[in-house]
């Protein structure tokens, strides 16, 4: 009799148990759908995030026009060399997946927060390592899940009181853009890159342009033109035009997409990079246009066909938060319809 009664208070207990996680599930989806309701409603899916049922991590996204194409790169929550996705912008099927080495033959595993790419070049980052570079032809042609090896890496240092720490990574109008990743303690970035700019914000991070360079063995040259003062937590930004969208997140906190005008961008003064003084311009107040609200953990954009391609790592196993939240999918969404 005393064993049924502990039985009975154990069955209640986990009904109990149950039923209060099941509402914290969806008090946890009310609160992230309710809170991103313009973002959602103004968004459709553009494709199902590939590789994470195997433990993918998704950082970097890059648009190919000519391919019509996505190029996406992240790393493994487990470890083990990262890789590069390839899916078809059309239909949304992956096409491709390549796991990455080092010059050396060894696995690159880094962080893979950045991907873009300059005809058959394809840069990647690491973060604190040097950009690996790769063949655009060659991740094409190999065979599903096989590695592949970098042509050489580009090292934005020039001593360790002076270098970009390349996080997200973008191309256009003939420029590479690399952009810094700053969070409070956790990832700093050197003090010659904290900036209050006129408008009164004080920012700890840069934004470097590099000139694209036929001439050179990698395509970029390594001397930079151009910086900007940008916020913390920049994941990832694109340009179109005279617009540039920068996505900022951290852990569980909605994202935000901010949208600058850089007419409005106000020189600063100049500042010294990797060794050369370059004009210096600000992502701040003065030209900021407008920011949206959107689902936690964004990270790189892309802007295709007139629509904004958040990439988010929310779903993945490392997280999970997103399988609750449609954070499976990349989202484009119609600014334009967002309040």
């Amino acid at each position: 009799m005393k064993n049924k009664k502990i039985l009975i208070i154990a069955l209640i207990a986990l009904g109990s148990l149950i039923a209060l996680l099941g509402s914290v599930i969806v008090g946890c989806i009310g609160y992230y759908r309710l809170g991103a309701m313009d973002y959602y409603a103004a968004s459709e899916k553009a494709f199902f995030i590939p590789g994470l049922k195997e433990g993918y991590v998704p950082q970097g996204m890059h648009y190919c026009e000519d391919e019509e194409v996505f190029l996406l790169s992240g790393y493994f929550a487990a470890g083990g060399a990262s890789p590069i996705y390839v899916v078809d912008a059309v239909t949304g099927e992956c096409l491709q997946k390549v796991v990455l080495q080092n010059k050396d033959g060894t696995a690159f595993t880094g962080h893979g927060s950045g991907i873009t790419r300059n005809g058959d070049f394809v840069y990647v980052s690491g973060e604190s390592e040097p950009l690996n570079v790769y063949s655009y032809a060659e991740i094409m042609a190999a065979e599903y899940g096989a590695s592949i090896r970098c042509l050489g890496d580009i090292l934005l240092s020039v001593s360790e009181e002076d270098y970009v720490t390349p996080s997200c990574l973008t191309i256009h109008d003939g420029v590479l853009t690399v952009g810094e990743f700053y969070l409070e303690e956790k990832y700093p970035t050197l003090p010659s890159h904290h900036v209050t700019t006129k408008a009164g914000d004080v920012h700890y991070a840069l934004a470097v342009d590099f000139a694209l360079d036929e001439n050179a063995e990698l395509g970029i040259s390594t001397t930079p033109i151009k910086a900007y003062s940008i916020p913390g937590r920049v994941q990832g930004m694109c340009f179109n035009g005279d617009r540039v969208y920068v996505s900022t997140s951290w852990s569980f906190a909605f994202s935000y997409i901010l949208e600058y005008d850089l007419t409005r961008s106000e020189e600063q003064g100049t500042i010294e990079v990797m060794g050369t003084t370059v004009p210096l311009y600000a992502m701040d107040s003065a030209s900021l246009i407008k920011d949206y609200k959107i689902a936690p953990m964004s990270e790189e954009l892309a802007f295709v066909n007139g629509k904004l391609y958040v990439y988010c790592e929310s779903a993945c196993s490392k997280y999970l938060l997103g399988r609750l939240i449609g954070g499976k999918w990349c989202y484009a969404t119609d600014l334009g319809k967002m309040k």
